[in-house]
């Protein structure tokens, strides 16, 4: 898999609170693109599901939120 995940940089955006547009809040961003097949692809989305479950628990007076997309080409 490592050949999958080292043809598209994976991004990290940090973003600090900014009163100017009513942000009160830290926000990160990050981006990681992936080729695998469908199987490897589905058990990926519920590691990835698990994991921010996880996170949310570990962090109950944080406002976790998560997002997955999935792009498909023909």
């Amino acid at each position: 898999m490592k050949g999958s995940f080292d043809r598209s940089p994976s991004t990290k955006t940090f973003h600090q609170p900014d009163a100017s547009n009513g942000n009160d809040w830290w926000e990160v961003i990050g981006v990681v693109m992936i080729s695998v097949g469908k199987d490897r692809g589905e058990y990926l989305l519920n590691l990835y599901d698990s994991i921010s479950q996880l996170i949310s628990l570990q962090l109950p007076h944080l406002e976790i939120e998560f997002e997955t997309n999935i792009l498909s080409f023909s």
